[in-house]
């Protein structure tokens, strides 16, 4: 999920049958169609690919996300380690249904269906052929600003409901804007599910639900609201 600034539309499934099948681990049954061409995506500048785009299905449009930094060129699809599968189910264009393998076994242990729970979907679009290099960088600079700005929020929202984030510590100084976006993705992630595991264990639904809003819609301010109400209640 890299989606700030540089927002890309990650599994448009407009199949009844295919969303189906899709909650089978074995997703790699369905096998790309080497006919149709394979693109690479470079999100971050760094020299490898982030996301894969090929299509299954005869006509599926499919991205692989790579959250572990190990995609290559000549991968034709997603690792079994901790890629992400992210579908759009309502075919607008945009993601709507999250699914993650947070331990690589390949079955997916938390799923999050954004239009149910109200959250917007939708995110600004940029055509890279309108854009030389120099307004390239100046854009993935905005990006990983806004990344990393969250990422202190985040922090702060923490801090603010005693959840330790010093765990991360190694995150926490980023020395270029590449980091600044990295560190600053994987340390909201991280920070999401530690908010969610206390919320569960809490049975606290609406602090769930909470979480998960500002998480997806980058704002962690409105979490940071919640709690300072939620402790003086």
């Amino acid at each position: 999920m890299k989606y700030y600034i540089i927002s890309l539309f990650l599994i448009f499934c407009y199949s009844s049958s295919f969303s189906q099948q899709i909650e089978n681990p074995l997703l790699r049954s369905f096998k790309p169609d080497f006919s149709a061409r394979i693109e690479y995506i470079d999100l971050d500048n760094d020299g490898d690919p982030d996301l894969i785009k090929s299509t299954i299905a005869d006509t599926l449009t499919i991205y692989w996300i790579d959250d572990d930094d190990d995609m290559k060129s000549t991968d034709f699809e997603g690792d079994l380690d901790n890629d992400c599968l992210i579908i759009d189910r309502n075919n607008d264009g945009f993601f709507d249904l999250i699914k993650y393998d947070l331990d690589g076994d390949t079955i997916y242990e938390s799923t999050f269906n954004l239009n149910e729970l109200g959250i917007k979907t939708t995110f600004e679009f940029y055509n890279p052929g309108e854009y030389n290099p120099e307004k390239i960088n100046t854009l993935f600079s905005k990006a990983a600003e806004q990344m990393w700005n969250q990422a202190e929020v985040a922090m702060n929202a923490a801090a603010t409901y005693g959840i330790s984030y010093k765990w991360y510590a190694q995150l926490m100084h980023p020395k270029s804007l590449t980091e600044k976006y990295r560190n600053g993705y994987w340390l909201q992630f991280y920070l999401f599910f530690d908010f969610l595991e206390m919320a569960k264990r809490k049975n606290n639904e609406a602090l769930q639900t909470q979480i998960i809003n500002a998480y997806f819609q980058n704002n962690w301010e409105s979490l940071i609201k919640y709690l300072v109400w939620l402790i003086g209640c």
